[in-house]
Formats: C-alpha cells, structure tokens, sequence
C-alpha cells in the first residue's frame, strides 16, 4: 500500500515521536516523513506511509510557509528559546524601521549556516551529536532561498527583566532554509543577539496546516476504517504533469520497453486509462519514457 498524510505535529513533541504514534495504525509498514519539526514547532508534518516513502523527496523540495516569532536581545546556543541562555540585550533603542529594513534585507538566495543543535550531518553524524559530546565540527553553509517575509509584527516586551523585541513574520522559503538561524542572523546584523521564541509551519508545497490532521483525529479515522477519506492523491502531493498510457504500453513501461511519447523531457506521474496511479516516470532528451518509481502494487 503506499499513502500520504498531512499530519499536524503538536507543539513539545519530537517529529520521531509524533510517527511512533501512528505506527499501530499502519503495522509492519514502512513509515516517514518530509522534514523535520523541531519540538518547540508545531504544524505540517507530511507523513508518507508505504511505496509514498519513495516520494518523500519530491515532497521535501516544494516550497515551505512559516509562521516564526523571535526575542530580539537574547541569544542562546541553540538558536531557539529552549537553549543555553548565552546573553540578554536591551533593545528599546532599536527603531521598527531598522528592524524592518534589517529583515527584509534576508529575502532572496544566500549561503545559511544550519545551528549546531540540529539534525543535519556532517560526516555521517548528526550537527547535534558534535553539540552533546562538545566536539568540534566545521559546519558548512547551505544555499537556500527566502522568497518572501511577510506579515511583520513588532512589540515590546519584557524578557527576565530585560525590555526586548518579539518580533513574528510569516516566512516562505525554499528547503533546507533553517527558521532559527534566520532569527539568529536577524540578532547579530542588529547586534543584538536573536533567537527563535516560537514557531508553526504552515504550509509544505500543497499540504496546508488548515487540512491537516492531529494523531488523535487520524487514529479515530483509522477505528473507523476510514483511512482513505485522509490520504493526500499523489497528484495533488507533487507538482508535476500526468501522462495516461493504454494497458499494452503500461506491460512495455513495468518490463523497461522503450516507449516513445512526444512530449517535454523532464518527470511525470503516470497513470492508467482508469485514472489509476502507476508510480513516476521520466522522459529523456530522445522522447523515450523510462520508469523511476512504481507504486502501485497491483503492477
């Protein structure tokens, strides 16, 4: 079987934890996710059940929509609220147009360091992990992209006796974007230290946080043996084009016969005459269409 969830992670939980839940409902099957949530997060969590494991990675690089709220003048080691307080800065002299401007200078495609308290790898081993055992690890900027930061909000507040700035915005940006180095990084341009306060993420490509579900409504779907009314269709998961193929060509697509179909080079989810998903295949720079992935078990 293969399906896919948009599961709401609650807040204070672990994304690992989170799927343990739902493993009594999907026994002996393999189970994942597109990206994880740290505890302090909360909100889309797209879990992919079965062969949709196989597309976990296609799901992955779609687009991501964030809420995120920051304390402007405290820093920690962690990059969020949860860590090692490591300093407390007034930052009532700091202006909301400088503030702003200062944001908005994060919006487009740079190199970002993920924190060293976060699952990325480095060697075979977890950023984390070096943090733990107070190792030193080189840890290497990604390329990403912020498309937009939006929805600006400013307010005083007052943080372990300290006059502060919670700041939230609404953040979309590209994979592998870490939302607590950009409140870090917003902290240190003001020169005031940042970290991460809260944080919801609302959208994952077409998986919406107002469709998702918590694992109490899935496993109440699942007694009801009415899982399938939940499960996202592969064509609204991922973004790319369909090609239907007659029975005769589909025996040529599962046994690796060249198909010729006149179409643009690039991948497409492809399906039967009946509307039925077959699993994701590629057209090459000669028209021939060759498979990739095969999801669906009745071929």
């Amino acid at each position: 079987m293969y399906g896919i969830i948009n599961l709401y992670k609650e807040k204070g939980l672990t994304s690992f934890k989170q799927l343990n839940m739902l493993k009594s409902v999907f026994p002996g099957i393999k189970i994942g996710h597109t990206g994880t949530l740290d505890p302090i997060a909360e909100g889309v969590l797209v879990v992919c059940i079965g062969k949709a494991t196989r597309i976990a990675d296609y799901i992955q690089a779609q687009k991501k929509v964030y809420r995120a709220e920051m304390f402007l003048g405290v820093s920690t080691d962690s990059y969020d609220i949860t860590g090692k307080i490591l300093s407390i800065n007034s930052s009532d002299d700091i202006s909301e147009t400088a503030i702003l401007n200062t944001i908005k200078l994060f919006i487009g495609k740079q190199w970002q360091k993920p924190p060293v308290f976060s699952a990325k790898k480095v060697k075979g081993k977890k950023l984390y992990q070096y943090a733990v055992n107070q190792q030193p690890v080189e840890i290497k900027a990604s390329y990403i992209e912020i498309q937009n930061i939006s929805n600006i909000l400013i307010n005083d507040y007052i943080y372990e006796n300290t006059p502060v700035k919670k700041i939230s915005f609404t953040v979309e940006c590209s994979r592998g974007t870490y939302i607590r180095s950009l409140c870090h990084d917003i902290g240190e341009m003001l020169k005031k230290g940042g970290t991460m306060s809260a944080l919801t993420r609302l959208q994952v490509g077409n998986f919406k946080i107002t469709d998702s579900y918590t694992v109490d409504e899935i496993l109440k779907k699942a007694s009801e043996n009415n899982l399938q009314t939940i499960f996202t269709p592969i064509e609204n998961a991922i973004d790319i084009n369909d090609i239907y193929l007659t029975a005769d060509e589909i025996k040529k697509y599962i046994n690796g016969v060249k198909i010729e179909k006149k179409l643009k080079k690039g991948e497409y989810i492809i399906k039967d005459v009946n509307d039925t998903v077959i699993g994701i295949g590629y057209i090459d720079e000669n028209n021939i269409l060759k498979g990739k992935i095969l999801l669906n078990e009745d071929y």
